[in-house]
């Protein structure tokens, strides 16, 4: 493992709830308790909260940013994923490097040193669109990011992204939706990515929509899934997403301990 990744946390605080079921007050709360813990990593994306409220476009970014402002000295540090355009759920986009190299420039301005890196975020183009993929990561990649991790999402073709105009790609963060009993995801980027730095995600999601007798059955199947990304070998780290500072606490005595 190269020296940068292992500079990478193995947890990041996820928001993409915040400013629809995570409130200003509560999202503060999750930020304090996490740097009391020793987790200074947040994982955001430009469309957060995804409610389907134009009012709350980029709320979460704007959370921490007002966070951020009155705790100037804070070693917090955001991965910012971009290029949707809609906080519906759906994966319509804007992947013209005028965009993203706008809102890389917007959010450096914004957060300065405490931006981890940027990540493009849901990308449908098929195979017959790689020269115009590759376009574009030489295109950012020759902005100055200051040190800062790239990354992929929600990337449909993931070959598109693989080595043909000699740039490393093996720092790059990639995301995927995943857990003990899904793994297409993955899978899907393997081939192309295989010593990638991986963080699962959607863990919370998948517990919500499973049924539970009781409580203590869900914090069992909670467990098991925070068990399967930890043992997983292709997996650097997982991103979490509490509601409350209360579960963010069960979270990580448990990501702590396991």
């Amino acid at each position: 493992m190269n020296s940068k990744k292992t500079s990478l946390p193995n947890l990041m605080i996820g928001t993409a709830s915040w400013g629809s079921k995570v409130s200003k007050q509560e999202a503060f709360k999750i930020i304090e308790k996490s740097l009391e813990n020793d987790y200074f990593t947040f994982d955001s994306a430009t469309n957060y909260p995804i409610n389907g409220n134009p009012q709350s476009w980029n709320m979460a970014l704007r959370y921490l940013h007002e966070w951020i402002t009155t705790n100037p000295n804070s070693l917090i540090k955001i991965f910012i994923k971009m290029g949707a355009v809609r906080n519906d759920g759906s994966s319509q986009n804007n992947l013209s490097t005028e965009f993203l190299k706008f809102q890389m420039d917007f959010w450096n301005q914004k957060l300065g040193k405490n931006v981890l890196g940027f990540g493009i975020h849901w990308d449908n183009r098929s195979a017959e669109h790689k020269t115009d993929v590759e376009n574009m990561i030489e295109a950012l990649l020759s902005t100055d990011l200051k040190n800062q991790y790239f990354g992929i999402s929600g990337i449909k073709y993931p070959q598109n992204y693989t080595n043909n105009i000699g740039i490393d790609f093996s720092n790059w963060i990639i995301q995927v939706k995943n857990n003990s009993t899904e793994q297409v995801s993955i899978n899907s980027y393997l081939p192309h990515f295989p010593s990638n730095p991986y963080f699962a995600y959607g863990i919370s999601a998948r517990i919500k929509n499973r049924n539970f007798e009781t409580k203590e059955e869900k914090n069992l199947a909670y467990e098991s899934e925070l068990i399967h990304i930890k043992e997983n070998l292709n997996y650097f780290g997982c991103i979490i997403g509490p509601s409350d500072s209360e579960q963010l606490l069960q979270t990580l005595r448990l990501w702590k301990t396991k």
